[in-house]
């Protein structure tokens, strides 16, 4: 584990009160994240929604900004989860991660 987090442990019980969990339906997901990683949901909302995002002003960040800004405070020996429906359009993201080191897993379909 990264010396600067323990992941979803440090968040989970503000999570918790934040949002709602249905824990008797472990088929929810696809996969859980471990205790140590922190998980990074990646949308792609102008891929989803070309017409509509561009008219209401949507921006996405670029792989190596999400890296350094959104993520910056990740280092080497963090580990995170990217989940998305898209097979393909993380892996961006997923390289941008590891270059600093980051442990990284998409999570797809």
């Amino acid at each position: 584990m990264g010396a600067k987090g323990e992941g979803i442990d440090r968040y989970h019980a503000e999570m918790v009160d934040l949002f709602e969990y249905d824990l008797d339906k472990p088929g929810c997901c696809k996969e859980r994240a471990a205790p140590d990683e922190h998980v990074f949901h990646f949308r792609g909302f102008l891929t989803e929604m070309k017409r509509v995002g561009k008219r209401l002003g949507f921006e996405e960040l670029s792989a190596n900004k999400t890296a350094d800004e959104l993520m910056g405070n990740l280092g080497p020996g963090d580990k995170v989860a990217i989940t998305s429906r898209f097979e393909t359009a993380p892996q961006e993201h997923k390289e941008a991660l590891e270059s600093k080191g980051v442990e990284v897993r998409v999570i797809s379909g």
